[in-house]
């Protein structure tokens, strides 16, 4: 009975830090138009607030045993480090290259990509329900990407694709090296990505309005956001994290709307819609509490 609450409570903890981190996320592609300097520059100044961010957070979490902390968790997951910086990388770009409504509604295949690559890399084999699921999503994906081609935001459609792949691909790797912190792997992620993007970075083109935007952008999407998703992925299945991500579906477009008055083709409203409902009927065909991912 104690471990059936134990389990409970571990699965309701997961679900609160991935809607935490859905709600963080959503801002991302309001920070990203309200900046005016490059794609490049974005994303190192994004990876730095984050990191800085992080940096406090591990310190205060381990007290003494950071440096240490940091050192094993890059032994355990160099894989899940490198994958989510390149995802960060990519995010600018789809950002930068795409509508904020195209990228959150791709990012909504989250769960299905979880699905695939756990079939692939470690032989789970999915269910009916989630083959059929994952083949009407990428339909829905179909619909958003070219079913208003625009070939300006075509490479920013498929940057989205990407960056959802790989997203997904560190969450697993890190879920399997429960040695690895968090809050260290995401901290060393921010900073894989800050070295790789600074040959590319203006370091005098950022406005001090820009640098307040930029600060937003790091912490809350890169820092918080990864951060809560990371750590709610490790209580439950990364299906389902990525099920519950699916909330940045309906706040961003709304965020960048309110905002941004930037108003999406009807395309990404079709998919988007397709997508949803999928999703939806996935979830509620979900009986078990967690998945062995």
């Amino acid at each position: 009975m104690a471990l059936a609450l134990d389990a409970a409570r571990q699965r309701r903890l997961g679900v609160l830090l991935i809607v935490a981190s859905a709600v963080s996320w959503s801002f991302g592609g309001v920070f990203a138009k309200l900046v005016t300097v490059d794609a490049w520059t974005a994303a190192f100044y994004r990876a730095l607030a984050a990191a800085s961010f992080l940096a406090i957070v591990l310190v205060v979490q381990q007290r003494g045993r950071a440096i240490e902390t940091l050192m094993v968790s890059a032994r355990a997951a160099p894989q899940s480090i490198l994958v989510g910086a390149v995802s960060m990388v990519i995010l600018i770009g789809a950002f930068f290259g795409t509508t904020v409504a195209n990228v959150t509604v791709i990012y909504a295949t989250a769960p299905f990509w979880s699905a695939a690559m756990l079939w692939v890399l470690f032989a789970i084999r999915p269910n009916g329900r989630t083959l059929v699921a994952s083949a009407l999503a990428l339909t829905g994906v179909a619909v958003v990407v070219g079913g208003g081609f625009d070939p300006t935001r075509f490479a920013g459609d498929l940057m989205a694709l990407a960056m959802t792949a790989t997203f997904i691909y560190a969450a697993i790797i890190l879920k399997r090296s429960p040695e690895a912190d968090s809050t260290a792997v995401t901290l060393l992620s921010c900073i894989a990505c800050a070295l790789i993007v600074a040959p590319f970075a203006s370091f005098t083109s950022p406005s001090r309005l820009d640098f307040v935007w930029l600060t937003l952008f790091g912490v809350m999407t890169s820092g918080l956001a990864y951060l809560c998703f990371l750590s709610g992925a490790r209580l439950i299945s990364t299906t389902d994290a990525g099920l519950i991500g699916v909330i940045e579906v309906a706040l961003a477009p709304f965020w960048s709307y309110v905002i941004l008055s930037e108003v999406p083709p009807a395309t990404t409203f079709i998919g988007g819609a397709v997508i949803i409902a999928v999703v939806v009927w996935f979830l509620r065909g979900q009986r078990q509490v967690g998945e062995a991912a």
